[in-house]
C-alpha cells in the first residue's frame, strides 16, 4: 500500500492492524496545528473519512466530528488528570505508578499551558528532584516517560502541534542491579546469613511477605495482590494471574513445604492473603517503610541512592540463586520473563567454571567423569582411569 495525499499508510505492527491515518494541517488561533488521527483500514474507507474531515472543519465543526468536545483544557494538570481518569488509562499496569509520578510532577508543571512547557522547565525539574528530593534517576526516568507519554497524546488529539520534551532524554541509570548486588556480596553463598538476618528483623506483618519473596522471587506487588484462590494446596503451586503480572500472562509457581506452610497458618481474613495487613491506599509504599525498618536493624543499608537496597533486590537475590542451581529456562519460567536474556542477567560464572566445562567436555573421551562435588567418579561401571589401567 502506498501514502495518499494528506493520507499516511501505517503497516501491522505489535498486534495493531495495518491502517491509514490522516496528516492534514488545519489553521486555528492564528498558527497551523498537524492531525494525525486514524482514518480506516482500506483506502476508500480513508479517504471518505478524510472528506468528511475536511466539510466538517470548514463549518467548524471539526471537534464534534472527531467526537471529542471543544477543547477547554487550558493546563497540564487539567489534561493529564482528564488522561489518567479514562478507562483504558486506569487499565494499565502501570497506572498506580502513573498517579505517583503525576503527584510530583504537577508543582511543576500543574498549571502550565500544554504548549507552554520547555526543556528548560524539565532540567529545572530534574535538578530539583535529584538534589533537593533525592529521588534515583530511576524515579526522574519513569516521571520523564510520563510527562512525554501525556504530552504524546496531546499531539495526537490535535491539543498541540508538537511534543515540547521530545528531544529530552533519560538519564543514565546506575549499572544493572543484579552486578551492584553481586559487588556488594549479596548474592554469594556467605550472604545467605545476612538475607536470614533481614527475615528476622522484619515485623510480624513484613516477614511473611520477606520470606515468600526471597524464596519464590515474586513481585511485591504479585504478593499483595495474591488470593486464596490462588493458591493449590493439593497440588503444590501459586498461580500469578495474568491481571496482576509483569507479562500479562499467567504462571505457575511451585511451592514447597516451607512457603505452604508460611500461606496455610495466614488467617483468613478476606480474599487476599496478605493485603489485608496493610491499612491505607498506598501498601506497597507503607511495605517498603516496613522493609527499610528491617534492613536497618539487621546493620544494611537502605535505599539506591544510599548504596543500599529495596524491597524489589529480593527479587534479584532469590533470582540468582535459582540460576545458580537450575537450567536458565526453568527460571526463566518462574521468574515469568518474556525474554531469557533478562534472565541471564542471575547467570554468574567464574573463571574455575570454565575450567571444569572445558575438562568436563574432554574426559568425555578418556573414561574420566565428576561427582556434583568434582571428584572422580566411575564411567559405565568401570573405574575411574579405565582406559589408562586396560
Amino acid at each position: 500500500m502506498k501514502d495518499r495525499r494528506n493520507l499516511k499508510w501505517y503497516p501491522a505492527k505489535d498486534g495493531r492492524p495495518a491502517h491509514y491515518k490522516t496528516d492534514i494541517s488545519f489553521r486555528d488561533g492564528g498558527k497551523y496545528r498537524r492531525y494525525r488521527i486514524e482514518a480506516g483500514f482500506a483506502l476508500g474507507q480513508a479517504e471518505d473519512f478524510l472528506r468528511r474531515m475536511i466539510v466538517a472543519e470548514r463549518e467548524g465543526n471539526l471537534d464534534e466530528f472527531l467526537g471529542r468536545k471543544k477543547k477547554t483544557v487550558n493546563s497540564f494538570g487539567e489534561y493529564a488528570r482528564y488522561l489518567l481518569d479514562t478507562p483504558n488509562w486506569k487499565k494499565k499496569r502501570s497506572w498506580q505508578r502513573d498517579e505517583y509520578s503525576l503527584k510530583n510532577l504537577l508543582p511543576k508543571f500543574g498549571d502550565k499551558a500544554l504548549d507552554e512547557i520547555t526543556e528548560k522547565d524539565w532540567n529545572e525539574y530534574t535538578i530539583d528532584r535529584s538534589k533537593n528530593d533525592k529521588v534515583s534517576d530511576a524515579t526522574i526516568n519513569r516521571e520523564r516517560s510520563l510527562i512525554k507519554s501525556i504530552l504524546n497524546r496531546a499531539v495526537r488529539e490535535g491539543m498541540i502541534e508538537k511534543n515540547p520534551l521530545r528531544y529530552v532524554e533519560r538519564l543514565e541509570e546506575p549499572e544493572n542491579r543484579v552486578v551492584a548486588l553481586r559487588k556488594m556480596g549479596l548474592l554469594d553463598e556467605k550472604a545467605l546469613p545476612l538475607q536470614r538476618k533481614i527475615i528476622e528483623c522484619s515485623s510480624p506483618k513484613l516477614c511473611p511477605i520477606v520470606e515468600v519473596a526471597l524464596i519464590t522471587a515474586m513481585r511485591q506487588g504479585e504478593i499483595l495482590e495474591l488470593e486464596w484462590t490462588d493458591i493449590d494446596f493439593k497440588k503444590g503451586t501459586i498461580t500469578i494471574r495474568k491481571e496482576i503480572s509483569k507479562s500479562k500472562k499467567d504462571r505457575i509457581i511451585p511451592i514447597g513445604g516451607r512457603i505452604a506452610k508460611i500461606l496455610d497458618s495466614r488467617e483468613r481474613k478476606s480474599e487476599h492473603v496478605f493485603a489485608d495487613d496493610w491499612t491505607g491506599n498506598d501498601k506497597n509504599r507503607m511495605v517498603q517503610r516496613e522493609f527499610q525498618k528491617a534492613v536497618e536493624k539487621a546493620g544494611m543499608i537502605y535505599g539506591l541512592k544510599n548504596g543500599g537496597i529495596v524491597f524489589h533486590d529480593t527479587r534479584h537475590l532469590a533470582g540468582s540463586w535459582m540460576a545458580e542451581h537450575n537450567p536458565i529456562v526453568v527460571v526463566k519460567e518462574i521468574m515469568g520473563h518474556s525474554d531469557i536474556n533478562t534472565t541471564l542477567r542471575y547467570v554468574h560464572t567464574s573463571k574455575m567454571s570454565h575450567y571444569r566445562a572445558i575438562e568436563g567436555s574432554e574426559n568425555r573421551f578418556s573414561g574420566r567423569q565428576f561427582d556434583d562435588n568434582g571428584n572422580d567418579r566411575p564411567v559405565d561401571g568401570q573405574p575411574a582411569y579405565a582406559s589408562q589401567v586396560n
